[in-house]
């Protein structure tokens, strides 16, 4: 006789994930820079360092390391170095921030950075670094900016109109900096005003935009419900804005999120036999077509045992679809899934391949035990986790099928112009990450909401 435990499914994989992790802060400050700037990124500093800082090391159970690029140091090439130097993981945090001047060379809507306050000279583009650092493994990329964003020959403008204060002396809840910087995935490019406008501050004192932003997150971190990124960035924009107007000028912030919240904990039926074994496998009927699918689950996670087969008339291919369903492309995989399942993200991907193993064994205990090349006699594939993964292969942006032995999944992280996906070949264990372009056709396996 079967009987329904409800429990808490164990948090103990992310606990371990977290506490691998790091928050990673890197703030690029013009302390020495010319035409009354320097005052206010000493400012900054100050703030990162002796009050965010502290915070971060106390609420969020993470290990915190700080790159600090100032004084004589603020120049392109020891900013890049320091960039370089950087060595993260897939479970880490990177908070970037930028005080200095800049300008806007026409390349896209984000300023350029200009260093020791000269017009001239080596400059980094905001769209530069973010890419930069959006190519280092990461769970959650934060990478603002505050800079003027007019065309060249402009400086940051200092007002003097008193103080304003960023936040007021209330001890945080370190729950909701455990949710803002645990529990979230994405990136979030910000800068302090839109192209052709100036960015503004008080005489000696936090530029406004630093102002919102360290206003806008030490509220969020003392609220009593749970802490939300968005409501940090619709709050700089606006405290921004509003410091702005109130001192005659124009400044608006302009940011691009793909920031979401991850579901660490949740409460689930458990179904358990009589010898207390849990239940691992079962079947899911999608409405739309009436297909019955296979699922498993692994850990914490419900999966589809097998690739989806849905048609969508438009963005998929076809060359043996009972044995390996459609391939998509990266734009209709994102469509694919039936309602209460999605594209798995590269950090639930992650999740799965850490659970197994890590990515040096886990492709051997995801593929199916049969429907594989053999490799100098050897078959690869022992289907330990149950999750049945066979060789899809993948088509090419142009339309050329690749029928070489491998498997490809989509992913819903999006890196730059393509997107993350995991590949596996017949001749080894290893599962890679892989980033294509969105018009390549691979397999989609549904992950259970």
């Amino acid at each position: 006789m079967k009987r329904i435990l409800l429990v808490i499914i164990s948090i103990s994989i992310f606990v371990q994930l977290f506490a691998q992790g790091k928050i990673h802060v890197m703030v690029w400050a013009d302390t020495q820079g010319k035409f009354g700037i320097a005052n206010s990124c000493k400012q900054t500093i100050n703030y990162f360092e002796y009050d965010l800082l502290p915070d971060l090391r106390q609420y969020s159970g993470m290990t915190v390391e700080f790159y600090p690029v100032i004084g004589s140091e603020f120049t392109k090439g020891d900013i890049l170095n320091t960039i370089n130097r950087l060595s993260t993981s897939n479970y880490d945090v990177i908070l970037f921030y930028y005080d200095g001047h800049g300008g806007n060379k026409g390349k896209d809507n984000y300023p350029t950075f200009a260093f020791n306050g000269y017009s001239s000279g080596p400059r980094a583009g905001l769209g530069e670094v973010y890419y930069s650092l959006k190519a280092k493994p990461h769970r959650l990329l934060l990478c603002l900016a505050n800079a003027c964003n007019k065309e060249e020959n402009n400086r940051y403008e200092s007002i003097n109109n008193g103080t304003n204060s960023y936040r007021t002396h209330k001890s945080p809840k370190a729950e909701r900096y455990k949710e803002l910087f645990r529990e979230y995935e994405g990136t979030l490019l910000m800068a302090s005003s839109r192209k052709g406008q100036k960015s503004y501050g008080n005489t000696g004192e936090i530029s406004f935009f630093g102002q919102a932003f360290s206003r806008a997150l030490h509220e969020e971190v003392n609220k009593t419900t749970k802490a939300n990124w968005n409501n940090i960035i619709n709050a700089t924009y606006a405290y921004t804005k509003k410091a702005a107007n109130d001192n005659g000028k124009l400044q608006e912030p302009i940011y691009n999120s793909t920031l979401k919240q991850l579901t660490v904990v949740k409460r689930t039926p458990i179904s358990t036999s009589k010898s207390g074994v849990a239940s691992k496998f079962g079947t899911f009927t999608d409405r739309r077509d009436g297909k019955t699918y296979k699922t498993v689950k692994i850990g914490t996670q419900t999966w589809m045992a097998e690739n989806v087969a849905y048609d969508t008339n438009s963005g998929c291919w076809i060359h043996d679809l009972e044995k390996y369903g459609y391939l998509y492309n990266w734009e209709t995989a994102m469509q694919v899934c039936p309602t209460g399942w999605h594209l798995p993200s590269d950090f639930e991907w992650q999740t799965l391949i850490d659970y197994l193993g890590g990515a040096e064994l886990a492709g051997e205990k995801l593929k199916s035990s049969t429907g594989w090349k053999l490799h100098r006699g050897k078959n690869y594939g022992n289907n330990e986790s149950g999750f049945s993964a066979l060789p899809g292969s993948s088509v090419s942006y142009d339309g050329w099928f690749s029928l070489e032995g491998d498997g490809g999944w989509w992913s819903s992280t999006e890196d730059g112009i393509g997107a993350n996906s995991r590949c596996i070949d017949y001749y080894n264990r290893r599962v890679k990450h892989m980033q294509y372009s969105k018009l390549t056709g691979f397999s989609v396996r549904c992950i259970k909401d």
